[in-house]
């Protein structure tokens, strides 16, 4: 192979808008265009040399010996990124490096991995299930949550109609309520019992937003997130069932103070009532030999009397 050290092989034009460098085996700039210099200004560097990646080396000895041009090799500089691209010319043994300014391009792709990296993130490992639908319905797609809220794989759901997966006595009402909300309101919320695919029954709060063309508003797809609260509703049933209890137990309670109450009351007239009859019955026996008993007699059939009619009014 025939190297030339010194005279660039390759031609630069002014009117480049992309940088170029005229580079030889050794990695020396031969020569360089103006937007190659601008760049290099832009960077804050005098030298072009340092627009260039780390490895320039070896990536010119990786193109001259393959005989291919090696692109898209990225050099980072504070505030700027450049994507070059190494065309090798064998016969003179020179490089032309082709850059150009791709720090928005590649900022814009790095935000984009790290908010799918996030998403997946958050899709992957969220315990709620995460799922998109066609407008009837039909799943689209589906978090792994899928497995543990309703025993199918995300593969699984995919193509499936929501009646095949959520089976319940009052679900079909309930989907038809939420897609009328979901066309008319753009967003809905349920509270479904289903069957899961092993057969218990599951609680599952649904929060729903339809997604519309732009120009004509019509529903093309629906986010959903639905939610497991089965521990929830039993734990509110059980606080139900318990609130009963008590407040049967209360009123047996207040039943029992009652009937205290009632024979407090009945207690103190009848025993009035039986210490008026025995003293009567003692009066009785002695009227023959004392007169004035028989008035003693009539006294205490009076007070009977009384005291009978207080019982009455207490039971009244």
């Amino acid at each position: 192979m025939t190297i030339t050290a010194t005279v660039p092989a390759f031609q630069l034009p002014d009117t480049d808008p992309e940088a170029g460098l005229a580079l030889g085996f050794d990695s020396r700039v031969l020569a360089s265009n103006p937007a190659a210099r601008a760049l290099a200004q832009r960077a804050g560097t005098e030298r072009v040399a340092d627009l260039l990646p780390v490895n320039t080396q070896a990536l010119i000895n990786a193109s001259l010996s393959q005989g291919r041009a090696i692109a898209d090799v990225e050099s980072r500089l504070p505030g700027l990124i450049c994507l070059w691209t190494f065309i090798p010319d064998q016969a003179s043994g020179q490089v032309l490096a082709r850059g150009r300014n791709a720090t928005d391009d590649i900022r814009k792709l790095d935000e984009a991995t790290r908010s799918s990296r996030l998403y997946r993130l958050i899709t992957e490992n969220t315990t709620d299930l995460i799922s998109r639908h066609a407008p009837d319905g039909r799943f689209i797609d589906a978090t792994p949550a899928s497995w543990r809220l309703l025993g199918y794989w995300p593969e699984e759901l995919r193509g499936k109609p929501l009646e095949d997966v959520f089976r319940g006595s009052d679900v079909v009402e309930k989907l038809s309520e939420t897609r009328n909300l979901l066309r008319d309101d753009g967003y809905a919320t349920m509270t479904l019992e289903i069957i899961h695919r092993d057969s218990s029954r599951r609680w599952f709060e649904i929060s729903s937003r339809a997604i519309r063309e732009t120009y004509t508003g019509a529903v093309i797809e629906i986010i959903s997130v639905s939610r497991d609260i089965t521990a929830r509703v039993e734990s509110e049933e059980n606080n139900r069932r318990l609130a009963d209890e008590l407040a049967h137990t209360a009123r047996l309670a207040t039943l029992g103070e009652l009937a205290s109450s009632i024979a407090h009351e009945m207690n103190q007239p009848l025993a009035t009532i039986v210490n008026f009859a025995s003293a009567s019955q003692r009066y009785l026996k002695t009227a023959d030999n004392r007169p004035g008993s028989l008035a003693r007699v009539d006294d205490g059939l009076q007070k009977i009397i009384h005291h009978a009619n207080r019982a009455a009014e207490v039971i009244k």
